[in-house]
């Protein structure tokens, strides 16, 4: 963030986008050990590239739409907007990355 108005402590920024990639790590930790009912039969079979997968999916969300809860002067519209955003890159790329890998004959069913 180059601009001059989003000037903030570039510590808490990082620790922030450290802490989403833990938090999306332990859920899906989580999901692995306790809820084999909940997730699908993919997920179970390539848990390497899920795991993978996700945290690139992130990565991007993260690139595109980074966090702006350091700014100290920023309002709560803009930053639901981010986080809207941000999950809402995440979770389509997540859901494209994972349909191409998961050699199905189609994309969408």
């Amino acid at each position: 963030m180059t601009n001059k108005h989003y000037k903030g402590n570039e510590m808490i920024r990082r620790l922030v986008i450290g802490a989403d990639f833990v938090i999306l790590n332990i859920v899906l930790l989580f999901y692995t050990q306790y809820g084999q009912e909940l997730i699908p039969a993919y997920f179970d079979k390539a848990t390497k590239i899920t795991f993978f997968v996700a945290n690139a999916a992130l990565f991007l969300g993260e690139y595109f739409y980074s966090t702006i809860i350091h700014v100290r002067k920023i309002g709560f519209l803009q930053v639901l907007k981010r986080t809207l955003c941000l999950a809402g890159t995440m979770t389509l790329s997540f859901f494209i990355f994972v349909r191409l890998l998961s050699h199905d004959d189609k994309m969408f069913s």
